[in-house]
């Protein structure tokens, strides 16, 4: 890890990333939630896991209808230029979004010159939100377990930092692959969390979240997890700042 950590260590620790069993070290505890490195793969995760209701409790308020998009213009323009490559890269134009918050993504598809825009979201604010502005994609208030049994698939997956929030990130990959066939896209966008760039002291960190965001995922870590549920990482943009994107397919459709 490229975090300072105490001598608090679990020698029974399993990543829920990698799956590696070993030793931990304890980068922070804040209100009874303690931070956990894995030295295997470098990925951060929160202990105790927040309870579903606490993190629905938490994704479904009010205030994140009103939430920009992007926490910059810069990220903006990332995403745009990713949109870009995905529809060059995509034999189809349909595109769903996870967690797509107010819409603004499936927005940005259709510039991007996608035809079929769906976002999905379990937070009724942001959906209705959503429906208000951009009359062109179809959004449903709906969790990504319940979605994947609709029998639904998509060119273009987009999860811009959905898969950190997962509590058990095998199973929301899982979901994620029922739809998709083996020409579809997954495109994903989340924190690097063993980058250089993390502050010692962990909580200064701004990407820290609880109990939105459970995992920091390293790409190490990301990688493994992805390859352990029948993912390819196909293209990987570099980010000088701690942040991830990276384009995969599925290599067992």
């Amino acid at each position: 890890m490229n975090q300072a950590h105490t001598d608090t260590h679990l020698d029974t620790y399993t990543c829920k990333v990698c799956q590696t069993k070993g030793v931990a070290f304890q980068l922070a505890v804040y209100d009874g939630v303690e931070f956990f490195g894995c030295q295997n793969c470098g990925s951060i995760t929160s202990t105790p896991l927040p309870t579903q209701e606490q993190r629905d409790s938490t994704l479904n308020a009010s205030h994140y209808s009103t939430k920009g998009g992007f926490p910059h213009n810069r990220e903006k323009a990332h995403f745009i230029k990713h949109l870009n490559d995905l529809k060059a890269m995509s034999k189809g134009t349909r595109f769903l979004d996870v967690f797509c918050r107010n819409g603004y993504r499936c927005e940005l598809a259709r510039m991007a010159g996608f035809k079929d825009m769906t976002g999905i979201d379990t937070n009724r604010f942001c959906i209705e939100t959503a429906e208000k502005r951009f009359h062109k994609s179809s959004f449903l208030q709906e969790t990504l377990e319940t979605h994947a049994q609709s029998q639904q698939t998509y060119d273009v997956v987009s999860c811009y930092h959905a898969l950190e929030q997962a509590l058990d990130p095998d199973q929301y990959l899982a979901d994620l692959a029922k739809l998709m066939t083996q020409d579809s896209f997954l495109y994903l966008s989340q924190t690097d969390g063993n980058h250089f760039m993390l502050p010692n002291k962990l909580l200064r960190w701004k990407e820290i979240y609880y109990p939105e965001r459970t995992h920091y995922m390293s790409k190490k870590g990301l990688e493994s997890l992805l390859k352990r549920n029948g993912f390819k990482i196909v293209k990987r943009y570099f980010r000088f700042l701690p942040y991830q994107h990276i384009i995969a397919k599925r290599v067992n459709a």
